[in-house]
């Protein structure tokens, strides 16, 4: 079934995120005032990961200094997916804006996966703080912040570009889901590369945004995995998987 209208190219577009990744160390992002729309609200509670357990400059290098190889490489990115994006393509692109968790489980309602829900929202919480960590550290400046020639059809963001935000839950989210259901495990990741790519067809982010939000992923997932109380609500949760199949094969 074709549900996104890049299927298939997550992993190769991942693998030539890698060798712009080459040029990601220089230090020298350029600056904006703080004005995130993530933030976490004050005195939010922890579930299963705190904040405080990051060293945010040792997982993640700073993206590409302004002006440099690595920056204009990602801008001709930018610009050259702009420049072939499709009406299916901005479609696609603002459902991801909206996050629908739909994209990453055809079918998902709350009233079919609960306990599922419940979970993702709990881990989604444990990782705003973290992410925002991450952004405030590098405060890079978005794609129409850097070049005028990049127009968006998506709302830009309030908060900054690096990491990307949506890439670091996409993945995430891939993560807790293939902890419920493991053999579905490269069905979810795949439909998230999809997500994270969408944010560059958008022109919201850089492709390194994208990288930058799954090394973070990697790095969060990392320690929920070794949390006995997740481990215990992905289990929990499994049985929904069964059951909503079952569903949808009767329809």
């Amino acid at each position: 079934m074709k549900d996104y209208p890049w299927k298939g190219s997550g992993r190769v577009l991942t693998a030539t995120f890698g060798l712009l990744w080459l040029c990601v160390h220089a230090l020298g992002a350029a600056e904006i005032p703080a004005t995130p729309d993530d933030k976490p609200s004050a005195g939010s509670p922890v579930h299963f990961v705190a904040s405080n357990g990051f060293d945010f400059g040792k997982i993640l290098p700073p993206p590409p200094a302004p002006g440099s190889i690595g920056a204009l490489g990602d801008l001709e990115v930018v610009l050259r997916v702009q420049a072939s994006r499709t009406p299916a393509d901005v479609a696609y692109a603002k459902r991801v804006d909206r996050e629908d968790l739909d994209l990453l489980i055809p079918g998902y309602t709350k009233a079919a996966y609960p306990k599922t829900d419940l979970l993702i929202s709990e881990v989604i919480g444990d990782l705003a703080p973290v992410a925002t960590g991450f952004k405030d550290l590098y405060r890079r400046l978005r794609p129409p912040q850097v070049e005028s020639s990049v127009h968006p059809c998506v709302p830009i963001p309030k908060s900054f570009s690096y990491p990307s935000g949506h890439s670091t839950r996409a993945f995430v989210t891939a993560g807790v889901l293939a902890a419920i259901d493991p053999d579905r495990k490269a069905e979810f990741y795949d439909r998230a590369h999809a997500i994270a790519w969408a944010r560059v067809v958008s022109g919201v982010h850089f492709p390194t945004d994208d990288v930058g939000g799954r090394m973070v992923a990697e790095a969060f997932m990392a320690k929920l995995l070794q949390n006995p109380d997740f481990l215990a609500e992905a289990a929990a949760a499994r049985a929904e998987f069964a059951s909503a199949a079952v569903a949808q094969a009767a329809r």
